[in-house]
């Protein structure tokens, strides 16, 4: 397959806005827009024009680049939350498996017990599947993480 060659030439960040502006879009401060270009990108907010506009490279009449903005600081912030609570619950899944094994093998240590592990096998498409060097993989890998986890203090309720 050939490479696909593209013709465009990169925009500065002038170029970009007074693009989005030939494209009926109002902007009230153009400092403000050119920061935010520069920092979140044309091409990352570029999805966010979409819903502002019935016609494909034409802003609705009255759209704001603040109300892109804002589309796209909404949209950031869900996904914020979003990742949160998956985290948690990832976190206390993984807790109660920790907790399980351990008292139920009566080991603290159970994750080192190979016996425990189902032995390595090949899958349908020859994958090796290796449940305890996997397992230790990750061990190893999350001793050397840099993020430490953040715990929160359960309020008393009065």
């Amino acid at each position: 397959m050939k490479k696909r060659r593209y013709t465009k030439t990169p925009l500065t960040l002038e170029q970009q806005l007074k693009k989005l502006k030939n494209r009926n879009l109002t902007v009230i401060e153009d400092e403000s827009a050119l920061h935010y270009l520069g920092q979140i990108s044309y091409y990352r907010l570029s999805a966010y024009f979409l819903p502002y506009q019935k016609v494909k490279d034409h802003f609705d009449n009255g759209t704001t680049f603040e109300q892109i903005v804002d589309t796209y600081s909404f949209d950031r912030e869900l996904r914020i939350l979003v990742f949160d609570c998956i985290e948690r619950i990832e976190i206390a899944i993984r807790t109660q498996f920790i907790y399980c094994m351990a008292t139920q093998y009566n080991d603290s240590h159970w994750q080192d017990n190979q016996s425990l592990f189902v032995k390595p096998f090949y899958n349908k498409v020859g994958y090796q599947f290796d449940p305890y060097s996997d397992f230790q993989a990750i061990i190893s890998k999350a001793k050397t993480a840099r993020r430490p986890e953040v715990f929160f203090k359960k309020s008393k309720s009065k």
